[in-house]
């Protein structure tokens, strides 16, 4: 099975890790601050788990991101992912 970073997983992640001083988050909050549906909080959250940013939960309400991997995604990694070009006419 092959699952492939998105965009909202980032949004999802970033989310995740503002609120780390938060405990008391639910998939359902947090797909109503970002405007997101709950499934996709939760295929966000498997994705996660699947990139190693985030540790297998048995609980997928009170998991917390690996901040040393994320850390490590958001100085290295993002840039490849999502590549910024410039385009010029």
């Amino acid at each position: 099975m092959l699952l492939t970073i998105k965009p909202q997983d980032i949004v999802v992640l970033a989310k995740l890790i503002a609120r780390k001083e938060d405990k008391d988050w639910s998939q359902n909050s947090i797909a109503i601050e970002l405007c997101l549906s709950p499934s996709q909080v939760n295929s966000s959250l498997k994705r996660l788990v699947f990139a190693d940013l985030m540790p297998p939960y048995q609980n997928p309400d009170k998991s917390e991101p690996i901040i040393q991997a994320c850390t490590e995604f958001f100085t290295h990694a993002i840039k490849y992912i999502f590549p910024a070009k410039l385009e010029r006419n």
